[in-house]
């Protein structure tokens, strides 16, 4: 990593920790409105939300090899908030220099939601994660998967029906209903949008795989069982060592894959699609093992790790209607 992205990943990682603390998660079962908004504006501050903005545009323009930095300090703090729409699809999409600037001033926070045979001036029910915080929803069309159509609405023309109670208390999720624009033709996200939205995801799962990594290591090393630390037993020992290779073999792909993506690379579609399985490997082995190496105090309300676990699986449960696995396949059959 060059002086310039160390540099990046430190900030970030400084005011994450001023921030907020994971007991704030913990407090409730939902994390609290002023909570999120707290965050989004320490990203304000420290320019992440230009960080995919052009700089015509009034972003910094810094790319995707430093977006996916700060998208692992998210991810390792659990950080609540709609950060991987915001940060990375929207500035991708094609929203026009108005959206793109209030994008790099941090006054547009985008949610997603997924909604069936969109049609103009019909009513459509989604859930939509971060509602009550949002100031945008991305409506897509979940009928075409990653190849579909797009409306950006604003959230005052949304009505939230239902709150539910979430897996992960850090991401709120609600029933919301809204009308789709009557344009003539709705416009298409496919291509480096999406690509972006799940690079940047996976660079947070890597990031919740080294916070659970971390968290399994230092009870190995604290934790005494018969007389000697259970770091010392030869099963606990293969176990943290197959996560840490997962994980620094996700580290990899990831920065790879984010250079591909700022460089258009004929490869970049594989490239993030074997970053996303890596990411997601690497954070259900380290969560996993966490959860079995502490024991039951790992589910236990108190304890960290079960934040874990359940961010990770919030931030996996879009993509999971398909396997990267199988589209690498299918375009490297493609190719033949």
């Amino acid at each position: 990593m060059d002086n310039e992205l160390r540099d990046i990943r430190d900030a970030a990682r400084r005011a994450l920790a001023g921030a907020f603390t994971l007991e704030d998660l913990k407090a409730a079962d939902t994390v609290p409105a002023d909570l999120v908004l707290r965050l989004w504006q320490v990203a304000i501050d420290a320019g992440w939300t230009g960080l995919l903005v052009p700089e015509h545009a009034g972003g910094v323009g810094l790319g995707m090899v430093a977006a996916v930095v700060v998208a692992e300090e998210l991810g390792e703090a659990l950080a609540p908030g709609a950060w991987a729409e915001t940060l990375a699809l929207a500035p991708s999409l094609d929203l026009g220099s108005d959206a793109l600037a209030a994008l790099a001033e941090g006054t547009m926070r985008v949610s997603v939601s997924s909604a069936r045979g969109m049609s103009a001036g019909v009513g459509s029910e989604g859930l939509v994660d971060h509602a009550r915080t949002t100031t945008h929803i991305l409506a897509l069309d979940g009928a075409r998967a990653d190849n579909g159509a797009f409306a950006l609405l604003s959230a005052e023309e949304a009505e939230v029906l239902a709150d539910h109670q979430p897996l992960d208390p850090g991401t709120p999720v609600s029933t919301v209903r809204f009308a789709l624009p009557a344009t003539e033709a709705a416009p298409e996200w496919r291509g480096r949008a999406c690509e972006a939205f799940r690079l940047f995801t996976a660079a947070e799962l890597l990031g919740i795989a080294r916070g659970a990594l971390s968290r399994s290591l230092d009870h190995a090393r604290t934790r005494t069982q018969f007389g000697a630390q259970i770091g010392s037993f030869q099963a606990i020992k293969h176990r943290l060592a197959d996560v840490a290779v997962a994980v620094d073999s996700a580290a990899l792909a990831v920065s790879f894959a984010a250079r591909s993506w700022d460089e258009e690379v004929g490869s970049a579609t594989i490239d993030i699609l074997a970053a996303w399985e890596l990411a997601t490997a690497a954070a259900r082995a380290a969560t996993g093992a966490g959860i079995q190496i502490h024991g039951a105090i790992g589910v236990s309300w108190e304890h960290d790790l079960h934040l874990y676990l359940k961010r990770s699986h919030a931030l996996e449960a879009p993509w999971r209607t398909r396997s990267a696995r199988g589209e690498i396949i299918e375009r490297l059959l493609a190719t033949c």
